[in-house]
């Protein structure tokens, strides 16, 4: 069967778009893990138990498998993807990004068949122009480049994927379709909640601009409503069993606009934040992987970037309007309303959210922004392929170049932050994740570890000159001083932490482990209950708080936590030793012998458990079985000494100084 013109245009397209991703975006392939991969994929140990961990993952919230939080968000669907990644071929990061890379060519390739079905672009290049700048835009480096946000890919991939089934229904009445519809969105909710924000395009594209049938619009609308209402049942129900709450503002840090006032700064803030979104699009640097305080500035209502933002915004619904009322299915209405309708969600103004700005949360809303560039274009050549198509290379050769550039810029940790804190160094945020990026180089001497501690606390000083109540910041700097044994300067950190905090069970901890080395045991005592309390799953805190009570002589304590350890999973041959030693300070012999057998038992068993197994037989006065351990300890280290003293001893509490005598000589 021959082919038209049309169709022949369009694979060639469809091929040249992919080509387009793969060439921006092929050196991600060299990137290791970045930001946040390791929140949900290498150590989250739900993930980590691939297909099998499935079933867990459908019923708790996102980053369960990494850490409890008080505040969390339910996107099963990526999480579900790692854990496939992750039954396949492990932690492997180059896997990881050529599925990032591949999932985003799915998405330019199913946006630009979606554009070709709008009113008025068929079988014209302007869908292609859209698509192409869509696949090179600098902006999406934070959602490709960072295998974490597999979870904006997917969200857009199965909700453009349900706009096409809603198109089919519009044109056909199957219900079928409609159903294969609203399953589609119903996944892109799981996948991530940005795409609610369809609640309003949904309308918007079927009422206006592929309006085949009234009746069918409601039903899609109304469906597009019921299903975002579901997602939020469901979530929340998730969320609600593991004692979370959905995901917001909460940090600070994060977003500044917590701590502002309402109007005085709030507003204008975000206002100016819009602005400098339209900017990033039109000129898309620098580029930032995080966007904390205070990289964006208070602002307040006579600031000349809150009124131009308010003037260009206005200046865009007013336009928006006008080409609606000469033509209600304007196309340049439509970029402008998609732009406006997805980034509304990000605003800040209606509601907080996570953060104050984000890279990622253009990603939807970018589509508005290309389909206007591609109309420019279009419109601009006189609608001439050729001309509109040399007005397009040099775009996709600039912007393709700084994609390329900032992927590398992902490579690792270390990469991103050196490169993002030069850009940005008033954010506290990305100076604190520069001194966690830090370490020294395998095989360092001394001299480069100093160095390197040095450099870490540079970063993390220059974070809390920032923000002097940035707890992470604090919390850091402890764990420095603990590591370098100034316990004292550790202490004050994490009891600055507290003071505002008493639920941050890390600074528990540390501060445990501080009163510790400094011998105030009843201080560590308290605060390793307060860990336990926070995290009761805690196996280190067990262990230390069993260990404080046995430097203290309270050996009916310590059993108690090390029987917590062991109920827990905790290392048993290590806890066996430690129950053993403290049922022999207590005179019960039986119980500390039931315990180091279970030791000299293990596949670790040393010769000194053999020696410590006879020494509580000898306690108890059963000499006999306390030589057999002795013989089993000599025939495991033939020269060991210590067994050879035990056996003398033994011997001497049996009468046989002859015996005694000649092991005695043996162990000098």
């Amino acid at each position: 069967m021959q082919l038209s013109f049309r169709e022949v245009s369009v694979r060639w397209y469809s091929v040249a778009l992919l080509a387009i991703v793969l060439a921006v975006y092929g050196n991600t392939l060299l990137n290791g893990y970045a930001m946040d991969d390791a929140t949900v994929i290498h150590q989250n140990v739900i993930v980590k138990k691939g297909l099998a961990g499935v079933p867990e993952i459908l019923t708790t919230p996102r980053l369960s498998g990494y850490m409890k939080l008080t505040a969390d968000s339910y996107r099963p669907v990526s999480l579900i993807l790692f854990a496939v990644e992750y039954q396949l071929w492990g932690a492997n990061p180059m896997m990881g990004h050529l599925m990032t890379v591949l999932l985003f060519a799915a998405c330019v390739l199913l946006l630009f068949s979606f554009l070709r079905r709008l009113p008025g672009w068929e079988g014209t290049i302007v869908p292609f122009l859209a698509a192409a700048i869509f696949a090179v835009h600098p902006v999406h480096t934070e959602v490709v480049a960072n295998i974490k946000s597999c979870d904006e890919l997917l969200a857009f991939l199965f909700g453009f994927g349900a706009l096409h089934m809603y198109a089919n229904y519009m044109r056909d009445g199957r219900a079928g379709q409609l159903v294969a519809g609203l399953l589609l969105f119903l996944v892109a909710c799981f996948s991530k909640e940005t795409v609610v924000t369809f609640v309003a395009i949904v309308p918007l594209l079927f009422f206006v601009y592929l309006n085949n049938d009234k009746r069918r619009a409601w039903t899609l609308t109304a469906g597009t409503a019921a299903v975002v209402a579901l997602f939020v049942v469901i979530s929340r129900a998730v969320l609600v069993s593991h004692g979370a709450a959905m995901q917001g503002a909460e940090d600070f840090t994060t977003n500044a606009l917590i701590g502002a006032p309402l109007m005085a700064t709030r507003i204008p803030t975000a206002i100016a934040v819009l602005g400098r979104y339209l900017l990033l699009l039109v000129y898309p640097a620098p580029l930032l992987c995080n966007y904390s305080f205070a990289s964006v500035p208070f602002y307040s209502w006579g600031s000349m970037v809150v009124v131009l933002s308010v003037v260009v915004y206005g200046a865009m619904k007013v336009f928006a309007f006008a080409r609606m009322r000469k033509q209600l299915n304007d196309l340049w209405a439509f970029a402008v309303w998609f732009y406006l309708l997805s980034v509304g969600l990000f605003s800040n103004i209606f509601f907080l959210v996570t953060s104050q700005m984000a890279e990622r949360f253009l990603f939807l809303p970018s589509v508005g922004f290309c389909l206007a560039v591609a109309l420019a274009i279009w419109y601009g050549s006189r609608q001439r392929a050729r001309v509109a198509a040399a007005v397009l290379l040099p775009l996709l050769v600039v912007f393709g170049g700084m994609t390329v550039a900032r992927n590398a810029e992902w490579k690792d940790d270390a990469t991103l932050f050196a490169a993002d804190v030069q850009k940005a160094p008033d954010d506290c945020k990305l100076n604190y994740y520069r001194a966690l990026s830090i370490g020294a180089p395998a095989g360092a001497d001394e001299a480069q570890r100093r160095q390197v501690i040095e450099e870490k606390m540079m970063y993390l000083r220059k974070a809390l000159d920032i923000y002097p109540e940035f707890i992470e910041a604090h919390t850091e700097i402890a764990k420095v001083f603990e590591a370098k044994g100034q316990y004292d300067s550790a202490l004050v950190h994490n009891m600055l932490v507290l003071r505002n905090n008493r639920s941050n069970s890390i600074a528990a901890y540390h501060a445990a482990n501080e009163y510790y080395a400094l011998k105030q045991h009843e201080q560590a005592i308290l605060w390793y209950k307060a860990t336990i309390e926070l995290v009761p799953d805690f196996q280190p805190a067990y262990l230390n708080i069993a260990r404080c009570y046995a430097d203290i002589g309270i050996a009916d304590s310590s059993i108690v936590y090390y029987r917590g350890l062991l109920a827990l999973g905790g290392a048993a041959p290590d806890v066996h030793r430690s129950m053993a030693l403290c049922y022999l300070q207590t005179g019960r012999y039986d119980s500390a012998a039931i315990y180091m057998m279970q030791v000299t038992r293990s596949a670790v068993a040393t010769p000194d458990d053999q020696s410590n197994l006879g020494a509580i037989y000898m306690s108890a006065g059963k000499n006999e079985e306390a030589l057999i351990c002795f013989r089993r300890a000599l025939q495991m280290s033939p020269g060991n000494k210590a067994a050879f003293a035990n056996m003398a001893a033994a011997f001497e509490k049996m009468g046989n100084k002859d015996s005694a005598t000649f092991y005695r000589m043996k162990a000098q």
